[in-house]
């Protein structure tokens, strides 16, 4: 990322909601682990995560998997199997 593309306001801003979302991510996933068929608790991560890929794209900060993840709410990748 050059320079004069770098908005340190707008990373600012990613950081405080990355924060937050992670918030939510990380215990669900640790539940998940123990629980892989609860798709009600997958679709709790994919929410925050998929919020997170959106803003991860405006300050072009960095890339958030999203379409594996995807693909397991849509139930096309069982996350049992990616173990």
């Amino acid at each position: 990322m050059s320079q004069d593309m770098f908005d340190p306001e707008l990373f600012t801003d990613f950081i405080a909601e990355a924060r937050e979302h992670l918030e939510t991510i990380e215990p669900n996933l640790l539940e998940l682990e123990k629980t892989p068929d609860n798709l009600a608790l997958l679709n709790e991560i994919f929410r925050p995560m998929h919020s997170l890929k959106g803003a991860s794209a405006v300050p072009r900060t960095c890339p958030v998997p999203g379409e594996p993840l995807s693909r397991s709410v849509d139930a096309d990748l069982p996350l049992k199997e990616r173990k």
